[in-house]
């Protein structure tokens, strides 16, 4: 992991030596709501209706395991 992201660093920017770290949350629920959950470690989950982006996952007869990344706390791993 840590070749293919120096691989993809633009500049001249000193190697990343460290291992990174990707914090997950794993949602299986049929029908649920997520917030940006920026700057804090709570979940994203809310109940349907009580977040900003609502999510129907499957149909009638499957449900999904979906995992979202914390995607900016990644990111700012890499800034210099």
């Amino acid at each position: 992991m840590k070749s293919s992201t120096n691989r993809q660093r633009k500049g001249t920017l000193p190697a990343y030596t460290a291992e990174p770290s990707i914090i997950t949350e794993d949602i299986e629920d049929k029908v649920f709501d997520i917030i940006d959950g920026k700057g804090t470690t709570s979940t994203i989950k809310r109940n349907a209706g009580k977040g900003t982006a609502t999510y129907f996952n499957g149909d009638e007869q499957h449900t999904y395991e979906l995992r979202f990344i914390h995607y900016e706390a990644y990111l700012n791993q890499f800034e210099e």
